[in-house]
C-alpha cells in the first residue's frame, strides 16, 4: 500500500470500528442488566445457585445477551475462585478434549487433570478446540514425552 489507504483497508477499518463499537455497547448493556438483577454483585448469583453449576448457568442466562456460550465461559473462568462449581469445561472444552484425544466426559477429564489448575486446564481445552495448530503442537509435545 502506498501513502493512501486502499478502499479495502478503509472498509476493513470501518468494519472493525463498527464491530468494536457494537461489542462495547453490548458489554455495557450486560453490565447494566447485572446491576438490575444482582445489584452489581455476582456473589448474589453465587448464593442463588448454592453450589449448583446448572443453576449458576441458568441464572446467567436470565441476563439478555448472555447465552449458553457466555454462561460456559463465565463458569469456566470462575471455577478457580468459586470451587463449589466443580470442574467445568463446557461444550467448547469438550471439543478441545476430543481434538486432543482426551476423554470427553467431565468426570474422566477431571481424573486426567488431577491437581492442575481447573480454570487453566479448561481454558487450554477451549484453545485446542479453536486453534487446530495449537492442538497439533500439544499432541506432538505429548508424543515426544513418551
Amino acid at each position: 500500500m502506498t501513502g493512501k489507504a486502499s478502499a479495502s483497508a478503509r472498509r476493513t477499518a470501518d468494519a472493525l470500528l463498527e464491530e468494536c463499537g457494537r461489542t462495547y455497547a453490548a458489554e455495557a448493556g450486560i453490565r447494566l442488566r447485572v446491576l438490575d438483577v444482582w445489584k452489581g454483585d455476582l456473589r448474589r448469583l453465587r448464593a442463588e445457585a448454592d453450589g449448583d453449576t446448572e443453576a449458576l448457568r441458568r441464572g446467567l442466562r436470565r441476563v439478555p445477551g448472555i447465552g449458553p456460550a457466555g454462561a460456559d465461559i463465565f463458569v469456566r473462568e470462575v471455577q478457580g475462585v468459586w470451587p463449589e462449581t466443580g470442574f467445568w469445561v463446557g461444550a467448547k472444552g469438550i471439543q478441545g478434549a476430543e481434538r486432543l484425544g482426551l476423554p470427553t466426559s467431565a468426570g474422566r477429564l477431571s481424573e486426567v487433570m488431577r491437581d492442575r489448575d481447573r480454570a487453566a486446564f479448561a481454558a487450554a481445552l477451549v484453545r485446542a478446540a479453536l486453534d487446530r495448530e495449537a492442538a497439533e503442537t500439544v499432541r506432538e509435545a505429548a508424543l515426544a514425552r513418551k
